[in-house]
């Protein structure tokens, strides 16, 4: 998700929320495999139009992240709104049990941060 947030913000290039998705999760997916110590096999993403969009001055930027214990099974998520048109940033925080990894604690802080971004 930098990686393409730095491609908007440096070349002006978006992919699309979709293929962003997508993207995340096959590299979520590699990058589990590789902690269990198996291989995977490489896959190739099809290819994606690059579309060029102007930033606007009026979005709201959400900035998510999550903490995990591992020997409790236990996150923390956070998450912060910024943007011009609010008066300060907007912040949340919040605890999760029976969290069984880092990806998952992530993807919760995500969740949460739009769930959050539906009541600005």
């Amino acid at each position: 998700i930098w990686k393409d947030r730095n491609s908007l913000i440096f070349e002006g290039k978006c992919l699309g929320p979709e293929n962003i998705a997508a993207k995340a999760l096959g590299l979520a997916r590699e990058w589990k495999n590789a902690q269990q110590g198996q291989q995977t096999k490489e896959k190739k993403l099809p290819q994606v139009r690059q579309n060029q969009i102007s930033l606007r001055q009026d979005l709201i930027e959400c900035r998510t992240d999550a903490a995990w214990n591992k020997e409790q099974r236990r996150a923390g998520l956070a998450w912060v709104f910024k943007g011009v048109t609010l008066s300060s940033p907007d912040r949340g925080s919040t605890t999760q049990d029976f969290i069984n990894s880092p990806l998952i604690a992530e993807a919760l802080a995500v969740r949460s941060g739009l769930c959050m971004a539906a009541t600005l």
